[in-house]
């Protein structure tokens, strides 16, 4: 009985270990390119979505969604999704002086796009 209750626990772990980043968070770009990311206890599922211009400016619109989970790590967070993850800072207070707004308010950085921070 005590061993099942041990797995138990450390089973549970994991969903309570980014129990402060639990809610949704969207970037706020003057690019094309938006990310979505949705973490709860059960997983994390991120959405982005971009575009390209075709022939005659045309253009083609793209979603790439991806699901995973989240861990607590020595330095913040890590979003893993098959095989890429993403190391997550939360913030108690982001300004929102990247997209040109005031204020700011609760918010998450990562390398979500390679050799750039975004802001969520």
């Amino acid at each position: 009985m005590k061993k099942l209750a041990f797995l138990l626990l450390l089973l549970s772990v994991k969903s309570f270990s980014c129990e402060q980043l639990l809610g949704t968070y969207k970037s706020h770009s003057e690019t094309h390119w938006s990310f979505e990311l949705q973490i709860t206890r059960e997983n994390v599922i991120l959405k982005y979505t971009d575009f390209e211009y075709g022939t005659r400016d045309l253009r083609t619109d793209y979603i790439v969604e991806s699901e995973g989970y989240c861990e607590k790590s020595v330095a913040g967070y890590v979003l893993i999704f098959g095989n890429k993850s993403v190391n997550v800072n939360f913030h108690e207070s982001l300004s929102h002086r990247s997209f040109g707004g005031a204020g700011e308010s609760p918010g998450i950085t990562g390398e979500f796009i390679k050799g750039q921070q975004v802001e969520l």
